[in-house]
């Protein structure tokens, strides 16, 4: 008897705890599936205006046809925007991961390329810099060094 009651209670105590699991999954909203964006509508919702970022998404699309930056010499080598930015859409900026890749492999081994410059802009007293830093991609190169060191112009480099 005391085993038909205890197992009475096991059950009970059981269908109890299904009934609150059940209850909490019923009650969590069902997130709904994301629809598929098109390129366009993407990059609509890219941010548009950052210390590192062109104004608008609009004047990279419209300008890196013809721009003087690493956006035009990319593009003339056969490189598409996907190349660089990825994933979609992509880290602002691209890491320097992304642009070893093709660059030489590694920051050493690209020092070791840039060494008859002085100073080597690839072999700095702080460590290894991310390459954005200077190399902008859709704006102007900018010397980071300069930053503290006056009597570097970003003519030297470019």
């Amino acid at each position: 008897m005391q085993t038909l009651m205890f197992s009475k209670a096991w059950i009970g105590f059981a269908s109890l705890v299904f009934l609150i699991v059940f209850a909490v999954a019923c009650a969590s909203p069902t997130p709904k599936p994301t629809p598929t964006l098109s390129l366009l509508e993407r990059l609509e919702r890219l941010p548009t205006a950052t210390p590192r970022t062109p104004q608008t998404i609009e004047q990279v699309m419209q300008g890196w046809q013809t721009s003087r930056y690493l956006d035009n010499k990319h593009l003339s080598k056969g490189m598409a925007c996907a190349t660089c930015h990825t994933p979609s859409p992509p880290p602002n900026p691209p890491t320097s991961a992304a642009c070893l890749t093709c660059h030489k492999g590694s920051y050493t081994a690209l020092a070791e390329v840039t060494q008859r410059i002085n100073p080597n802009p690839h072999k700095s007293h702080l460590g290894e810099a991310e390459c954005a830093d200077c190399h902008r991609g859709h704006r102007p190169f900018e010397y980071a060094c300069k930053t503290c060191h006056n009597e570097y112009s970003n003519s030297r480099y470019e």
